[in-house]
């Protein structure tokens, strides 16, 4: 695997997680509502 292309995969296993973070977030927070 080339350099920049762990780069990419890097980045884009970090976008993947933030956003399952903010949908579990987002639930979480109208469940106590």
């Amino acid at each position: 695997m080339h350099i920049p292309e762990a780069i990419i995969w890097l980045e884009y296993r970090l976008e993947y997680r933030l956003e399952c973070y903010r949908n579990n977030a987002g639930t979480t927070l109208e469940r106590r509502q």
